[in-house]
């Protein structure tokens, strides 16, 4: 048989996330496409219930991101070895549900959840949720933080040219895109440039990093950043700031994510 399903889906999806040896064309173009198809289900449900992304909306996700880039981190700690909590290795033990894209799909369903549950229930619940599991996970891996040289390097590089676009752009939820690309970005080159202690798991920044250095990667994901963020500049609202908010947290989760990790060095 020229082809099996079984054997293609142990090879380009499963076999990656056990082996750790991350993602490959096949997997990242799958995720893609079931992201893109996700994302735009979501904002037509979202919009036939009017549910808009308002300022309520849009800090009830970033609430979600830390937690999901969070809960990746406490994962990390304990493969590492760095978290002994007995429940904690337990629930945080390196699986699909813990790791990505899982993790993000968990957080994602998590999010829809929310929304459409306060939207019934009518009653603000989604914000006090998601700002609960943030603060509790972040707890969780406070104590392990020891690079701050880290953050305040990768910081600085996120934040200039997000003050920077701040000057073409002129809205601060644009500059925003910009901020959270360039921290992913920035994440990136320190861990494995400038730490080296770590190795890029996807495919495209390993073939720019590979080619070009990881310096290069931060600086083509601030350009196009820039660029999207430009271009939904004259949208109606509601839809740019729907919009703004994935390109926000597309850039924001992993961010922050290796932000942590490197931090905490797991």
């Amino acid at each position: 048989m020229l082809f099996s399903f079984e054997n293609a889906l142990n090879e380009f999806f499963l076999s990656p996330m056990a082996d750790k040896t991350g993602y490959n064309l096949v997997n990242t173009l799958a995720y893609a496409l079931i992201a893109i198809a996700a994302v735009y289900v979501i904002y037509i449900v979202f919009k036939r219930l009017k549910i808009r992304a308002d300022d309520y909306f849009m800090k009830t996700i970033f609430f979600l991101v830390l937690f999901g880039s969070a809960k990746r981190v406490v994962t990390d700690a304990v493969d590492f070895g760095a978290l002994q909590i007995p429940i904690i290795k337990d629930l945080y033990a390196y699986n699909f549900f813990n790791i990505s894209p899982g993790v993000y799909i968990f957080t994602g369903i998590l999010a829809v959840f929310l929304f459409l549950a306060e939207h019934f229930a009518k009653r603000r619940i989604a914000m006090p949720v998601a700002f609960s599991l943030a603060v509790f996970h972040l707890a969780l891996i406070l104590p392990l933080l020891s690079d701050f040289f880290a953050i305040f390097f990768i910081l600085v590089l996120a934040a200039v040219p997000f003050y920077i676009s701040q000057r073409f752009l002129k809205e601060p939820l644009l500059s925003l895109i910009v901020f959270s690309h360039a921290l992913d970005g920035a994440a990136t080159f320190y861990a494995i440039d400038v730490s080296k202690s770590y190795f890029e798991q996807h495919v495209f920044p390993t073939m720019i990093g590979d080619a070009h250095g990881y310096i290069a990667f931060y600086v083509i994901k601030v350009l196009i950043a820039f660029l999207a963020a430009y271009l939904i500049k004259n949208e109606e609202e509601n839809e740019k700031n729907f919009i703004a908010t994935v390109l926000i947290v597309i850039g924001l989760a992993p961010g922050i994510r290796d932000m942590l990790r490197v931090a905490a060095g797991v």
